[in-house]
C-alpha cells in the first residue's frame, strides 16, 4: 500500500512564488500600458481620473503583496526550503490569469464608437466591480498564502534537517 503523501507532487515555494510574479508582472504591464495609450488617445476624455481610480485598485493591492513576498524572500540569506502542493499553485496561477483576463476584457469591451461617451465607458467599467471584486478577493486569498506566510526552514523545524514536507 502507499503512502499518501508520497503521491502529493509538490514545487518548490521560491519557483511558485517567482512564476506567479512573472504573470503578474507582465499581465499588470500590459493592462497598465493598455490604459496608458488609451488615456494619451483621448479614450477617456474628462473622466481619465475616473478611469485610473477604478484600474489601480484593481491591480495595486495584489501587486503590492507580491512585490513584499518576493522581496522578503530575496532579502533571506537561506534559500527557502518550503513545498506547496502543485493543484494548489495550479489553483493560484489559474485564477490569477482568470482574473487578470477580467480585468483586460473590461477595458477592451468598454463601450466605443460614435455616439459612446468616454464617461460611459467608465461607467461601465465600474459596473465590472460587480464581478471583479469577488474575484479578486479569491485572488486576495490564495496569493496571500503564498506570498505572505512565513513557514519554518525544515532546519529550524524539529528533527533537523529530513528534506521531508510536513503534512
Amino acid at each position: 500500500m502507499t503512502d499518501e503523501v508520497s503521491e502529493v507532487r509538490l514545487q518548490a515555494l521560491d519557483s511558485v512564488r517567482t512564476r506567479l510574479s512573472v504573470v503578474w508582472v507582465s499581465g499588470a504591464f500590459l493592462i497598465l500600458l493598455l490604459v496608458a495609450v488609451q488615456t494619451l488617445n483621448g479614450r477617456y476624455g474628462d473622466h481619465v481620473q475616473e478611469a485610473w481610480t477604478w484600474l489601480l485598485p484593481n491591480l495595486m493591492p495584489t501587486l503590492g503583496t507580491i512585490l513584499a513576498g518576493v522581496v522578503s524572500t530575496a532579502m533571506d540569506p537561506h534559500r527557502s526550503r518550503s513545498v506547496v502542493r502543485s493543484y494548489f499553485y495550479l489553483l493560484a496561477l489559474g485564477i490569477s490569469v482568470f482574473y487578470l483576463a477580467l480585468v483586460l476584457l473590461t477595458i477592451l469591451i468598454a463601450p466605443t464608437g460614435a455616439g459612446v461617451t468616454a464617461k460611459g465607458a467608465v461607467e461601465e467599467m465600474h459596473t465590472a466591480n460587480l464581478w471583479l471584486g469577488p474575484v479578486q478577493g479569491l485572488v486576495a486569498t490564495v496569493l496571500g498564502v503564498l506570498f505572505a506566510s512565513k513557514q519554518k526552514r525544515d532546519a529550524d523545524k524539529p528533527g533537523g534537517e529530513t528534506g521531508q514536507p510536513e503534512e
